[in-house]
């Protein structure tokens, strides 16, 4: 993959694999949208988005506002603009291809269930979904109105050119981002009360070693997503919560692409 040297935008940067994918073989069997993360980028969705790119499927991996930047531009966006950029992107999808699937990883999860609440679509992916969030997070909206982010005075390494995978999430990790937090948690709600509008079939897989969801969201989303046409769960062992482009990228495109086929 050639990767573009982006310029500074308004004095922000983008990550290098910040930029949308949009890639489709010829005669795609259909298309799949997939929904990074909070404080994720596109670039996360290479390892599945190349699997599913040589089965036949095209990918849509949008960006979602305020990420892939930096800490000024994540502190200027809420949560509607995360759901509506998801739900212009499955739309924008759906009017170039049939089936569509709308696949989501943690916050990218919750977007998703929003977005196919919303816009019918054929089939559901939810990759360790926030619906389950630390509880250190739920201090976060009494916080936000007053700080929206505490230093940790932490340094922030240099931007690494050779190795941005390692520098990408410096500034975001050298604080706590509370204001963005309590948007995640309220998303996480909002979320859940739409579990039951969804109407097609469901994968959810959680990571068993997962810190920050805990591997019960797949019971969770079986018990919640009553109006779904079918719900499969899968809790995969010895990985984190990055297992689809960390831990064990192979594993889990397997699990996808078995579901898209129906199997």
């Amino acid at each position: 993959m050639v990767r573009m040297k982006l310029p500074a935008l308004d004095g922000l940067r983008l990550h290098p694999d910040a930029l949308p994918i949009d890639q489709a073989p010829r005669d795609a069997r259909g298309a799949v949208l997939y929904i990074h993360g909070f404080t994720g980028y596109p670039g996360e969705a290479r390892p599945l988005a190349d699997r599913l790119l040589r089965a036949g499927w095209a990918v849509s991996a949008p960006r979602l506002p305020g990420h892939g930047s930096g800490r000024a531009d994540f502190l200027s966006t809420a949560r509607r603009d995360w759901l509506r950029r998801s739900v212009d992107a499955l739309l924008e999808l759906r009017s170039r291809f049939r089936p569509v699937y709308a696949c989501g990883h943690s916050m990218g999860g919750l977007l998703a269930t929003m977005a196919a609440a919303r816009v019918p679509v054929d089939g559901l992916v939810l990759l360790a979904p926030g619906f389950l969030l630390p509880e250190r997070i739920k201090a976060a909206p009494f916080l936000a109105p007053f700080v929206p982010f505490v230093r940790r005075g932490f340094p922030i390494p240099p931007w690494d050119e050779a190795e941005p995978r390692r520098t990408y999430h410096a500034e975001y990790r050298s604080d706590d981002m509370v204001r963005p937090a309590a948007e995640l948690l309220r998303l996480s709600r909002e979320a859940l009360r739409d579990l039951p509008a969804i109407r097609c079939r469901v994968l959810v897989v959680g990571a068993g070693n997962d810190r920050s969801v805990p591997a019960r969201v797949v019971g969770l989303v079986r018990e919640r997503a009553t109006g779904a046409a079918s719900v499969e769960t899968e809790v995969l062992e010895g990985v984190g919560h990055l297992f689809h482009f960390v831990d064990d990228p192979d594993r889990a495109a397997a699990r996808v692409l078995r579901f898209l086929a129906g199997a």
